[in-house]
């Protein structure tokens, strides 16, 4: 019999990464309605939620007291600052995005109810 790995192949043929118990470690669970995830459930995805929340304030914050600062009439549009600052939140929110994926269940539409593909062991699956 051959040991435990710490991964199992689901039926798509993925690999779903689990934890020492056997079940998938996720770090945020479906939503009950509609695309995507909701709340974290593990203190791993609070933490990454949180840290993602905190830069996009001090970012806002950094960009409004630079914006602050220009003299009278300067276009806000024609500052360096506002690029940095949306290429920034681009490029954070796209890591988000990114390990959201990797460390939840598969994203697609959901009306309320356990569908085929949902695991009964997650969050979802015991409503």
């Amino acid at each position: 019999m051959a040991p435990p790995t710490n991964s199992a192949r689901a039926e798509s043929d993925t690999i779903v990464p689990m934890d020492k118990s056997g079940k998938k470690d996720y770090w945020f669970e479906a939503k009950k309605y509609g695309w995507g995830w909701g709340l974290p459930i593990t203190k791993e995805g609070w933490i990454f939620s949180l840290s993602y929340l905190t830069t996009v304030v001090l970012l806002d914050v950094w960009f409004l007291r630079s914006v602050a600062d220009l003299p009278e009439g300067t276009s806000i549009t024609s500052t360096w600052q506002l690029w940095v600052f949306v290429l920034a939140i681009a490029f954070l929110s796209g890591i988000y995005f990114g390990v959201s994926i990797a460390k939840g269940p598969k994203p697609r539409w959901r009306w309320g109810r356990l569908h085929k593909d949902d695991d009964p062991d997650t969050p979802l699956g015991k409503f």
